[in-house]
């Protein structure tokens, strides 16, 4: 099977519990066989931390406007032509440049998507009462 993860970046000296993750469910599926690639950002990039991840490609995308969107300008063409390649996207993260391109070329293509919000969802609480 040919996974793509997409993260805003790939360090774990930057953001450790996703990027923690996403290598580890990464490594884990390549350990099984499966044809696994992560598409990232270069902000920050831990080439170091990324090259100890055997089996697994890591394509690294130009990133501008770092202060907490994350935007790739190369990703978009990228993507047109190499999504239809994939069986299956994980998106890490709700609200990122990236997901907003993958989605569209996997809806577009009919590639089947996995979202991870990660805690990038808003909190809100309702407060549930029962009546008798």
């Amino acid at each position: 099977m040919k996974i793509l993860h997409a993260f805003l970046f790939f360090s774990v000296k930057q953001a450790g519990g996703t990027v923690d993750v996403i290598y580890n469910l990464a490594r884990a599926q390549a350990e099984r066989g499966h044809n696994v690639t992560i598409y990232t950002g270069d902000f920050r990039f831990d080439a170091s931390y990324a090259s100890s991840l055997l089996g697994v490609a890591v394509e690294v995308f130009r990133s501008r406007l770092n202060r907490g969107f994350y935007i790739m300008p190369g990703l978009v063409g990228h993507a047109r032509n190499t999504v239809r390649g994939f069986d299956v996207i994980h998106l890490h993260c709700y609200r990122s440049f990236q997901n907003v391109v993958l989605h569209h070329f996997a809806v577009r293509y009919g590639v089947p998507y996995v979202m991870d919000a990660h805690g990038s969802l808003r909190r809100f609480t309702r407060k549930w009462t029962i009546e008798s």
